[in-house]
């Protein structure tokens, strides 16, 4: 198993390369060919080939997702009762300072707390989530800023009203690609 990751990786690549080297929309085409296969191998590699719930890439995962749903989920409401500035007005236009305050401390208190479900204790889970909403929220701006490049309002019509399937995984993305090189280099990770 060990080798499929990278000849996967290689694969994607090489279309990637291939299709930018056609035309500009190519470009686009072959980099959500990668913007798609990357998280998919980083899940895959962070979960790892154990089986049950005490597994600590399956800790790992449930932990990263409990914390990049409570922040969106917090964000997404705080900013529609708070409302007030707007974040990036260019790139997301209903995104607010209110929200991304209200996902930080959702984030961090459900991060905190399922950190005693995980025997980590929950400061050390509160502290660790505070960097994990902060990449989820810029994987949010990742997708706008790619939406906008490609002058579209939505990323597929599979959730309507949602911006499609990847609005509500685009959190996530960035979440997984960036946990697994730290898990790799900063063993703060292997509390989990």
């Amino acid at each position: 198993i060990n080798w499929v990751f990278p000849c996967i990786l290689v694969g994607a690549l090489l279309a990637f390369l291939e299709k930018a080297r056609r035309s500009e929309k190519g470009f686009w085409a072959a980099f959500g060919v990668v913007y798609l296969v990357l998280p998919s191998i980083a899940i895959l590699a962070l979960r790892g080939d154990h089986a049950g719930f005490d597994d600590h890439g399956f800790k790992l995962l449930a932990y990263l997702m409990v914390v990049v749903i409570a922040a969106d989920v917090g964000a997404y409401f705080g900013g529609s009762y708070f409302k007030g500035p707007k974040l990036a007005p260019k790139l997301s236009p209903k995104k607010t300072w209110s929200g991304l305050i209200s996902g930080i401390l959702t984030g961090v208190l459900l991060g905190g707390a399922f950190g005693v479900f995980l025997k980590m204790g929950p400061v050390s889970a509160g502290l660790l989530a505070f960097p994990i909403v902060l990449i989820s929220a810029g994987g949010d701006f990742l997708e706008s800023w790619v939406k906008r490049r490609m002058n579209v309002k939505d990323a597929g019509g599979i959730l309507p009203g949602h911006g499609g399937l990847l609005d509500r995984l685009d959190s996530l993305i960035l979440v997984v690609i960036v946990a697994l090189f730290a898990v790799h280099i900063y063993p703060v990770w292997n509390l989990i």
